[in-house]
């Protein structure tokens, strides 16, 4: 019995975890299409970029709701379906700049992750895909997965333009975010980068 309410505060953590970063993201994202809406009543001269900024913003709340639920799907905490989502994101992504996007790696079946965890890596590795999408100029694009007995290895890495040591410094472009998200799952994320070499970002993670 104790251990079964242990498990159900656990649960409940979670969830309310999950529901107060999707009520903060999605807040944030509507008050800004609230400001560009008011800009759009009162400009007199209207600005094509109001309006792309309009749908980007449409769409990441779109693309929000579905990761949220995704992640409420108890079946995706299977590492398996994780790679599964995170390479088929990849593939959408870089497939519109004809960036060539690879996968390299067994995906495992019926591999459990903590609670929690895969919707972290989720988050992690969806930043980085969008980050070098955005900023890398990388031609090929490589996510991979390595497994042992006792660790969990994911990198992304690019042959792009790579990351200035005092972006990494200052931990600019979200990548201070997706630090705390791996120390939320006890994990170790490394960032490697040279102007001439590209970028690799490592998440190692303990195989409970």
């Amino acid at each position: 019995m104790y251990l079964q309410e242990l498990r159900y505060n656990e649960q409940t953590k979670l969830r309310k975890e999950i529901a107060r970063d999707f009520h903060d993201e999605l807040g944030n994202l509507m008050a800004r299409l609230i400001n560009y809406i008011g800009l759009l009543r009162i400009k007199e001269n209207l600005n094509v970029n109001i309006y792309e900024n309009l749908i980007s913003y449409s769409q990441q709340i779109i693309n929000g709701t579905k990761d949220f639920v995704w992640a409420l799907d108890p079946i995706n905490d299977e590492l398996g379906n994780l790679m599964i989502h995170l390479k088929d994101f990849g593939e959408r992504m870089f497939s519109e700049k004809d960036i060539d996007f690879q996968f390299h790696g067994i995906i495992p079946e019926h591999l459990k992750l903590p609670m929690g965890h895969s919707r972290q890596i989720n988050l992690i590795f969806k930043e980085a895909m969008t980050n070098t999408f955005r900023h890398a100029n990388a031609t090929v694009v490589s996510l991979n997965l390595d497994l042992n007995e006792h660790l969990i290895l994911i990198t992304l890495s690019d042959n792009g333009g790579g990351i200035p040591s005092t972006t990494i410094e200052n931990s600019e472009r979200g990548l201070s975010n997706m630090k705390v998200r791996a120390g939320r799952i006890d994990g170790l994320l490394k960032i490697e980068s040279s102007l001439d070499g590209g970028t690799l970002i490592k998440l190692t993670l303990p195989r409970v």
